[in-house]
């Protein structure tokens, strides 16, 4: 706010009109089309996977009570089934998508030792193939990766997370 000391609506637009009138930004440009469908597929694999923990957890909550036959436990197995093919399916059709466009990266992240092919792909699709970011300290950040301090005088101390 450059030290000013008045915080109102009209002082809050006369900022923001300032900054961007001497700001230089980068023009916007949308994702390509295959990292939108990476994405999409990120999603879909992400609502799977909260089913299938949900479903493992009703399947263990019914084998505790010993209920371990009958329709109930031959459904949710069927539905576990079911549900880990379409997980596997479509993370192979994302894999499909960034060894296509993304080859050269996917390989040389895999190439650290322990980034297996999901954090790979997740990198990717979460960075736009690392053309979003500057640095790597821009993408900890993003991720929620990198520590912030929280303190306040020398009474309040908070955690770092």
């Amino acid at each position: 706010m450059k030290l000013n000391r008045v915080k109102t609506d009209k002082s809050d637009a006369r900022m923001i009109c300032q900054y961007g009138e001497e700001a230089s930004l980068d023009s916007w440009n949308p994702d390509p089309e295959y990292m939108r469908e990476c994405k999409q597929l990120q999603s879909v694999i992400g609502v799977y996977t909260k089913q299938q923990t949900a479903l493992k957890n009703k399947l263990h909550s019914l084998t505790c009570c010993g209920c371990t036959s009958g329709c109930m436990v031959r459904s949710l197995k069927r539905q576990l089934k079911a549900l880990k093919g379409e997980i596997t399916a479509l993370q192979h059709q994302m894999e499909a998508l960034i060894k296509e466009h993304e080859k050269d990266v996917y390989t040389r992240i895999q190439s650290i030792p322990g980034m297996g092919k999901k954090t790979a792909m997740l990198l990717i699709v979460a960075t736009n193939g690392f053309l979003d970011f500057e640095s790597s300290k821009q993408i900890a950040s993003y991720l929620g990766l990198e520590p912030h301090e929280r303190s306040s005088g020398s009474s309040v101390r908070g955690r770092k997370e």
